[in-house]
């Protein structure tokens, strides 16, 4: 069963952005100024497995609840040019933030890609896993990023080493 699609989502999954979230939440994207992003983690192992799943020829995107603006700026910033597709907050509006799962399902739609066990969505939240259930795509959660818990199970909890493996097969 060889992955035909892996989806992320944004913060705390890509990158530490715990620093952001009060110009998230206000929207206020015109402070995401270089001194503030400077501070901001990008987590290397996850960008090895965009390196990876690229060279795999894997179609990969984004989906977050943040705006279209906020996005872009991190992934232009942080050169993360990796996505195919990137759905945003922007494009699914409040009744479609997760964990609805019409922004995963527009990013499937757009890469021309059904939902099954063989797509995966990658995030750190309890509204990403219900989103990915109520999508009908397999859940993840990394192990690279925040420790937070979550109060629904993935399922999978994956090391960027075993990722690969999963994906290869």
């Amino acid at each position: 069963m060889k992955v035909e699609a892996v989806l992320f989502d944004l913060d705390n999954t890509l990158a530490n952005t715990d620093i952001l979230q009060d110009i998230r939440n206000r929207r206020a994207y015109e402070e995401l100024t270089d001194a503030i992003l400077n501070k901001v983690i990008v987590f290397e192992k996850g960008v090895e497995i965009l390196k990876e799943l690229k060279s795999m020829g894997v179609k990969i995107g984004v989906v977050t609840n943040s705006g279209r603006a906020y996005a872009e700026r991190l992934l232009t910033y942080f050169k993360l040019n990796y996505f195919d597709v990137v759905i945003t907050y922007t494009d699914v509006g409040a009744g479609g933030k997760k964990p609805s799962p019409d922004g995963i399902l527009m990013a499937l739609k757009q890469l021309n890609v059904s939902p099954s066990q063989n797509v995966w969505f990658v995030g750190d939240d309890y509204t990403d896993i219900e989103a990915a259930y109520r999508a009908g795509v397999k859940p993840i959660i990394p192990t690279w990023g925040p420790k937070n818990s979550v109060s629904q199970m993935p399922a999978a909890v994956l090391s960027s080493t075993f990722f690969f493996r999963k994906c290869r097969r």
